[in-house]
């Protein structure tokens, strides 16, 4: 009797110990876990933040965001105004901005700034330039000339003329329009707010003048 009553607490201990052991586990398991857990936290606070001003792909849309370029350098959006409303600057020829922005190109490489120059009109390392997008429509029954915007005067009296059309169209037949035409100039400053735009638009044949009235965008 006595043999069995000492089997059965040796039992009872190697079962104590076993529970114990496996407590010592589970135990051990949680705190790799816990480690692992901490590990993988520390990690994400390690990596850097994107900023989410930086623009990777796609346009330039809330003053402030900028993009990297390979060759002009960092472009930042200074001011936009995307009004969208059609206007009749002259007899039957209507106009329609839509994005109207003011771009500051920063720390233009010196290998490309010469081309700055000759493309944008910018002098040195930086320079501001004004970018819109627009569309023309025709619906005289001739054809017009100078359907694109010929100069812009900023809201400090600053008069601009234009002399580069490679994106836009300048004649229109009868009944047709030009959309999404891309102009730009380089200003000199960004302090303005609001900026006038040109287009005066002739007859094809006889170049008389249709009369226009400018189209005024402002900047919130």
């Amino acid at each position: 009797m006595m043999k069995f009553k000492l089997l059965a607490v040796v039992g009872l201990c190697g079962f104590i110990l076993g529970a114990c052991g496996v407590d010592n586990t589970e135990n051990k398991a949680q705190e790799t876990s816990r480690a692992a857990l901490v590990e993988k936290d520390n990690s994400k606070e390690s990596e850097p933040k994107k900023d989410s001003k930086l623009v990777e792909k796609g346009e330039l849309l809330e003053a402030g965001q900028y993009k990297n370029d390979n060759d002009l350098g960092k472009l930042e959006l200074i001011k936009i105004a995307s009004p969208g409303n059609q206007v009749e600057v002259a007899p039957n020829v209507f106009v329609t901005f839509g994005n109207v922005k003011i771009i500051n190109f920063v720390d233009i490489p010196e290998s490309f700034q010469e081309t700055a120059n000759a493309w944008y009109g910018f002098e040195g390392n930086q320079g501001y330039d004004l970018q819109f997008d627009y569309t023309v429509e025709n619906k005289n029954d001739f054809k017009i000339d100078n359907a694109a915007v010929g100069k812009v005067i900023l809201s400090d009296g600053e008069q601009i003329e234009r002399f580069m059309y490679s994106d836009e169209t300048l004649q229109l037949e009868a009944g047709s329009k030009a959309s999404n035409q891309l102009g730009h100039v380089a200003i000199p400053h960004s302090d303005i707010s609001s900026v006038k735009f040109y287009i005066d638009p002739v007859d094809f044949d006889t170049y008389d003048s249709l009369g226009s009235q400018p189209v005024e965008v402002k900047f919130d």
